[in-house]
Formats: C-alpha cells, sequence, structure tokens
C-alpha cells in the first residue's frame, strides 16, 4: 500500500486537480492506518475551486454549479467507500 501511495502522490505532483487520484490517496491512507490524514484530503476536495476546474466538464454553465458539485463529491466519496469495504 506504501508503494501505491507513493505512485498517487507522484500523480498529484503532476496533476494537482486530479480528484480521483486524491480519492485514491485517502484509500491508501485509510488502509494504512492514517485515518485522520485520509479525512483531511477528503475534506480537502470540498475546497476545490469548480469554477476553475469544472471547465472541462461544462459545470462552469450549469444552473446549479452547489448541487453539481454535490453530486460529483458523494460519487468520488462512494467510490473510496467502496474501496475501502473490499479489504473489510
Amino acid at each position: 500500500m506504501t508503494t501505491a501511495l507513493q505512485y498517487v502522490d507522484e500523480s498529484l505532483e503532476t496533476n494537482a486537480t486530479n480528484n480521483k487520484a486524491r480519492v485514491f490517496k485517502a484509500i491508501c491512507l485509510r488502509r494504512l492506518g492514517r485515518k485522520e490524514e485520509a479525512v483531511a484530503v477528503l475534506a480537502e476536495l470540498l475546497k476545490i475551486d469548480y469554477f476553475a476546474t469544472s471547465l472541462p466538464n461544462l459545470l462552469v454553465f450549469d444552473e446549479h454549479l452547489d448541487e453539481a458539485k454535490r453530486a460529483r463529491m458523494k460519487v468520488l466519496l462512494s467510490i473510496a467507500q467502496g474501496a475501502d469495504n473490499l479489504n473489510k
């Protein structure tokens, strides 16, 4: 799991706005028993400037940007939770 975390960190160095990589980082940290760090990584997802990062998804033009942001976050958190449950 430590190697996976290193790969995720390298990925985030290349693309710091890769939300899926952040979720995978949280999963790695959780599996390594570093729960507080995992929670902090996921909390950072809520602080992302979606105006700057949403253009490829055309969320900028969505009337309900906050709702779209919450929906996307639910998907990412579901991915993290599902992956975490695989080891239980």
